[in-house]
């Protein structure tokens, strides 16, 4: 796995840290060059008259790309967000040996740039069904594509699982297992009302809001205030039916549109994924504690339709 994604398509190189992996500086533009010969050693990046660069770049990685990048192109331009037509990607020329341009010149494309989609997600379902396992997994799958929000997380039920949690599950799970019991509580009208408050402010891209097991008014506040819903339930069959039916009643009755219908299977040895449109649904295996699971298959359908729902709207 790299620590910095590189795709191409036609004149556009998208490019982006993968935010799963924190090294430092020099790595990221070994790793860059890395990822950029892999393109070009299988054909898909082929030279020509002019690219265009979009995406994060540090300082060092940019004249990496630039000094790799110059002899195939005759012209490297980067997007710059700040200039340019309201709602279209404009690109600065930053080297040339092609006459029509000089660095500094502007291209104003007809790229839409229009902004990006706010999702408040809930994870829902009966208790000790994964659904901090499923959050964790989740988050860390979001965090590794390519021009993907940050997603952000708010545990909203006092069960004593809290943000990063798994990772020390990981280390010591005793120890984890002692901090969950310490922190564990019930839910308050007043927590409630915290927790919808929270979800409320949040002006992030993706926020991604952990909920307790039960269909109750406390919930109700807290999911008043997003905008989308995962149901994760456990064993299938007509209980499992029954919760699901249950839990998109509940999710329906406050506004909540559910885009994902999931099953928890704790012995299962892999997933499986049955429908991706317009309702995800398919089986997740071994939401274990303390396990890395954001690259099951179910997970990854998940997170890519999560991050799909933040693109902006076709005009």
């Amino acid at each position: 796995m790299s620590s910095y994604q590189i795709a191409i398509h036609d004149d556009v190189l998208r490019v982006g840290f993968n935010r799963q992996i924190r090294v430092s500086g020099d790595q990221i533009v070994k790793d860059a060059l890395v990822e950029l010969d892999k393109l070009i050693d299988r054909q898909e990046i082929l030279g020509g008259r002019l690219l265009k660069i979009y995406g994060p770049q540090s300082i060092a990685v940019a004249y990496a790309l630039s000094h790799r990048l110059t002899a195939l192109y005759g012209t490297i331009a980067i997007y710059d967000p700040k200039i340019g037509r309201p709602g279209y990607r404009c690109y600065i020329v930053t080297t040339s040996s092609n006459p029509a341009y000089a660095p500094g010149d502007l291209i104003e494309t007809d790229e839409p740039n229009r902004e990006r989609q706010q999702i408040k997600v809930v994870l829902c379902g009966p208790p000790r069904s994964g659904k901090s396992c499923l959050r964790e997994g989740l988050k860390w799958q979001i965090m590794g594509l390519l021009d993907a929000p940050y997603p952000y997380v708010i545990t909203a039920c006092p069960d004593g699982e809290c943000a990063g949690m798994q990772e020390v599950f990981q280390r010591d799970a005793q120890s984890a297992q002692d901090i969950k019991a310490t922190y564990k509580g019930d839910i308050t009208p007043q927590y409630a009302e915290k927790m919808r408050q929270a979800v409320t402010s949040s002006n992030n891209l993706i926020t991604i809001v952990d909920v307790g097991g039960r269909m109750s008014s406390e919930n109700e506040l807290i999911f008043q205030a997003a905008t989308h819903a995962v149901i994760l339930a456990g064993d299938e069959g007509q209980d499992h039916q029954l919760h699901l039916a249950d839990w998109q009643d509940f999710c329906q009755r406050q506004g909540l549109q559910v885009i994902a219908r999931i099953h928890s299977d704790l012995e299962a040895a892999e997933d499986r994924v049955d429908n991706e449109s317009p309702v995800l649904q398919g089986m997740v295996h071994d939401l274990r504690r303390g396990e890395d699971v954001s690259d099951r298959p179910t997970i990854k359908a998940l997170a890519s339709k999560i991050v799909g729902l933040t693109q902006p709207l076709a005009v």
